[in-house]
Order: C-alpha cells, then sequence, then structure tokens
C-alpha cells in the first residue's frame, strides 16, 4: 500500500539526533492504529485509534536518494477481529529513557486486516525508512522467537536450494504451522519440530523451479482495463510487461525476490507485489515502467508432483491382514458400474455344491455326539 503521510515525531527527531552523537537507540516495537490524524503528524505522541501490536523483523542500512539511511522490517499479521489499518508508529528508547514513538505513517484509504479465522495466512510486510547516518548508533528489539524461526527456515530453504527433491511448498506449509504453533503456546520452535512438519508434509508437497530473471526497463505496456470511464483510476498499476520464463505454466503460482539493488528501482516506479503465470512468460504489473532493469530470484511452485506435470507422488499400497490398501478383481468375482462387487458361481456344477447331509456327516466327525 502507499502511505498518504508519513512523518518523523519531534520526539523521534531529536532522540535520532541524540543517537548520531553516541546515544544508543533501540528501536522497541511497532504498532498499528485504526484512527487518523487530522493535524502534523510530527506532534503525535502515541498511534490513534484501536492499537494491535506488529512484528519487527530486521534493520538494515540502504541507500536512497544517494543517502544512507536505516530500513526498519516490519511484519502484518491478521488479527483477533477484521480491522481497517490507518496508521503504523515506531517505537524506540534511547539509553534507559522511556519509550517514545520515534515516527508514524498514515493513509486515509488504509488496508483491511483480516481476522485468523477468516485468513490464517495474511501477512504483509513493510517498510520505514530512517533517514539517519550509518554512524547513528541504532539496534532493533527483535521478536526472540521470530529470531530462531528465521534461522531455521533459512537453513531450511538453503537445504532446498542444493537438493532438487526437495519441496518448496512442503517447506512453507511447515513454516505456516510453526508460527501457528508459537501463536497457540507461545514457546520457541525447536529444530526437530520444524524438521518434522516438513518431513510430515513433504511427500504430498509441489515442487519448485527456482531461476534467476531480469525484469526489463523496456518493453512495458500501458494496460487500459476497462472502457468504463468510473473504473479508470481504481487501479494505479496499468503499466504491463511479460518476462520469458520458459518453465512457467498457468497453473503455476509465482514468487518473486527482487535482489536488494533492485528495490530502490522497484519502489520508484511503484511495482505491483501481485505476479501472473502465464505459458512461457511472468508478467508484472507496476505504477510506471523502471528506470533500469531489476534482477530478482522467482520460485515456480506447481500444485502438485513433479515440475509443472502436477501428478502426485502417492502410491497405493496392497492391502494385507494388518493393513488398508489396494486390491485386484480376479475370477469368479465381478464389478459392477457402480463398484459393487459380486461373487459369481459360474463354472461350480451341483455335484461340487456340498449338501446337507454332507455337512451334518462332517460336523458329527468333529463334534462326536454325546453318548
Amino acid at each position: 500500500m502507499s502511505w498518504e503521510k508519513s512523518s518523523y515525531t519531534a520526539a523521534g527527531a531529536a532522540l535520532l539526533s541524540e543517537s548520531l552523537s553516541g546515544g544508543a537507540l533501540v528501536i522497541t516495537r511497532a504498532v498499528s492504529g485504526t484512527g487518523t490524524a487530522d493535524a502534523d503528524l510530527s506532534g503525535e505522541t502515541g498511534v490513534s485509534g484501536e492499537t494491535h501490536d506488529l512484528k519487527l523483523l530486521d534493520i538494515e542500512t540502504v541507500e536512497s536518494g544517494g543517502e544512507t539511511a536505516r530500513r526498519v522490517k516490519i511484519q502484518i499479521t491478521g488479527a483477533d477481529e477484521t480491522y481497517i489499518m490507518h496508521q503504523v508508529g515506531v517505537y524506540g528508547r534511547l539509553n534507559d529513557d522511556a519509550e517514545t514513538l520515534l515516527f508514524i505513517m498514515q493513509d486515509a484509504r488504509g488496508v483491511e486486516v483480516p481476522s485468523t479465522k477468516v485468513n490464517g495466512d495474511f501477512e504483509i510486510e513493510l517498510s520505514a525508512l530512517l533517514a539517519v547516518s550509518n554512524k547513528a548508533n541504532i539496534s532493533i528489539t527483535v521478536d526472540p522467537q521470530m529470531q530462531a524461526l528465521a534461522k531455521m527456515v533459512k537453513a531450511e530453504v538453503e537445504k532446498h536450494n542444493k537438493d532438487a527433491s526437495a519441496h518448496a511448498n512442503a517447506i512453507t506449509a511447515a513454516v505456516g504451522n510453526a508460527m501457528e504453533s508459537l501463536k497457540e503456546s507461545g514457546d520457541v520452535v525447536s529444530k526437530e519440530q520444524v524438521k518434522a512438519l516438513i518431513q510430515e508434509q513433504g511427500s504430498s508437497g509441489g515442487a519448485a523451479i527456482i531461476k534467476d530473471i531480469t525484469i526489463p526497463a523496456d518493453g512495458w505496456d500501458w494496460q487500459r482495463e476497462s472502457d468504463d470511464e468510473e473504473m479508470l483510476g481504481m487501479d494505479d498499476f496499468r503499466c504491463v510487461v511479460d518476462v520469458a520464463v520458459d518453465d512457467a505454466t498457468e497453473d503455476m503460482f509465482p514468487s518473486v525476490a527482487l535482489h536488494k539493488a533492485a528495490l530502490e528501482v522497484a519502489k520508484r516506479a511503484g511495482l505491483c507485489p501481485t505476479v501472473q503465470a502465464l505459458a512461457g512468460v511472468l508478467r508484472f504489473w507496476a505504477r510506471n515502467a523502471p528506470e533500469a532493469d531489476m534482477a530478482a530470484t522467482v520460485a515456480l511452485v506447481s500444485p502438485g508432483g513433479a515440475s509443472g506435470g502436477g501428478s502426485s507422488s502417492y502410491v497405493l499400497p496392497v492391502a494385507t491382514a494388518t493393513r488398508l490398501g489396494g486390491v485386484k478383481i480376479g475370477s469368479g468375482v465381478s464389478v459392477s458400474a457402480d463398484g459393487t462387487i459380486s461373487a459369481s458361481t459360474s463354472g461350480i456344477t451341483p455335484e461340487e455344491v456340498v449338501s446337507a447331509a454332507d455337512t451334518d456327516k462332517m460336523l458329527d466327525e468333529i463334534f462326536h455326539a454325546e453318548s
């Protein structure tokens, strides 16, 4: 989403200035709010409306407009109840002083954050850019659970990249389950638990094809999606380009990660986070054509089975006395169109059928009559 207004608070600007003089500034938390502020955001001391705690992921030094800045990465996930997010605030503390609102972003339109009951997989990652020198003494308080999980996920993804038989969506599913476990128990998931989750789902997952691609600066077209004049302007992403990817098919799910050097170009172009897989190409949208080529890595995840094939790797076991499984229909047995199995009596002569007298005789031999 795009933020209509963003600003350092007056108190936050003072803390950032002191961090340049050697003060230890710690980014403590990020909060979303349902309210808005009509006045200048620099005078705000807190996030407006109903507030929700967000997760701090990381802080890194970047180049922005030719100057050094700090990018604080924030993760937004589903809430207990659906709400409209209009503000995001970043808080910090200098040395051992009281916590202060450093930076605040606001958008009057807002974005709907769904309830986890409706969409348990909802997740947005956004960044707050602090235009301060890398000499500033700034650190961040990262949720230890997120930190531990991130390390485990990174290790498993690296293993996947080396092993062509590994399944990308099994990793994703395992991470989702691990996150759910974190939410429910509040405990850090162990490495063994993450591995167990991945192994549990690995047999049914789809395969992934991972490729490096270049999103070009040239070749973008203007797309008019509607002839209805009232609808024009509802969609800002009208520039479109198709990037050739030989292995892409319409049933695949593309996940694109821009390389770090391309982030600023993508930001200025207003690159849409949505990507569409088509036959032999990936389709990208943006508000404007980018000023330069953008390097990226894409993971093409197929619905299941082998890469792009959509087939299943499940094999039905043979039935035994102790295991359910498949059987074949042999002679003397027939199957109707609706699957009903019947035993056939064809080929058995009346002479081969045991009579009642023969049955009584055999029973007498086994169970002797009482004297």
